[in-house]
């Protein structure tokens, strides 16, 4: 179904992260940042599988979002992480407070009825669209994953997550791993 989007193996990174066992609480990624930041972090990030996504594609909510919520589905319920990530195409007239809320929308249909390792989400505008969205009652601070990103432990409708928001010029290259 890759190919049917324009997608091939290599640019979806499909292959099996190298030296990473499935893990029985996997981690889900989600990047709405476009930044050259946060773009370098998702081609270093060898420890996920990793899916881009048209941002015309998130608006539309269509077949492909469908796929890629699917794709994601999947790997999750294999245990194994993965990170789903806003491609640099050409927004059109979307704004960003509106991309964010369909990235919202998506992530939180990902996380329905899953135990996690955790959700880290990339993006100022796309982490504060899913904080409102998935409903969370509290937030802990937990611990600095790097200068500007805190890990949090979380709670609301789906239960108790950890959860790391970072901006899009925030972190190390290595960050997502």
């Amino acid at each position: 179904w890759l190919a049917s989007l324009g997608i091939t193996e290599e640019t979806a990174s499909v292959a099996s992260p190298p030296d990473r066992a499935p893990t029985a609480r996997p981690v889900f990624a989600f990047a709405g940042s476009r930044s050259s930041v946060t773009t370098a972090q998702i081609a270093a990030a060898s420890g996920y599988w990793r899916l881009p996504v048209n941002p015309a594609d998130m608006m539309a909510a269509g077949a492909a979002l469908a796929e890629a919520r699917r794709w994601a589905e999947e790997r999750l319920e294999r245990g194994e992480s993965c990170l789903i990530y806003l491609t640099a195409d050409h927004a059109g007239e979307i704004s960003p407070a509106e991309l964010a809320r369909a990235a919202a929308d998506f992530v939180a249909d990902v996380l329905v009825g899953r135990t996690l390792g955790g959700l880290v989400v990339a993006g100022g505008d796309t982490s504060g669209a899913i904080v409102q969205r998935l409903a969370i009652r509290w937030l802990d601070y937990e611990a600095q994953v790097c200068a500007g990103v805190p890990l949090l432990t979380c709670d609301g409708p789906f239960g108790p997550l950890d959860l790391a928001l970072k901006g899009g010029q925030m972190g190390p290259r290595d960050f997502f791993d």
